[in-house]
């Protein structure tokens, strides 16, 4: 789920690799029980590499009653280019 989050909105056409995330903090907001994560990954797109570090999100349900969970992004991640053209900019 996340990984697809990011490829949607963030990294479109490109390849997660390597997603870590660590284990979830949990808690809850009124009757919105949630957890959160935080990790790291890397993108490649052809010979480009970035490895991207501080992800935080917050997956929770919006109704107790409901199967389907939703992403709250707090930081998709701060990324660095290692590898390919070095005067690329990150998305």
């Amino acid at each position: 789920m996340i990984e697809e989050s990011l490829l949607q909105d963030r990294w479109k056409g490109k390849t997660i690799e390597n997603l870590k995330i660590g284990e979830p903090t949990a808690g809850s907001d009124l009757e919105v029980h949630w957890y959160r994560y935080s990790g790291e990954y890397e993108v490649s797109d052809l010979n480009i590499r970035y490895i991207c570090s501080n992800l935080i999100v917050k997956l929770f349900k919006e109704d107790s009653s409901t199967t389907d969970w939703k992403l709250d992004w707090k930081e998709k991640g701060i990324c660095r280019q290692i590898a390919g053209n070095l005067n690329e900019t990150s998305p």
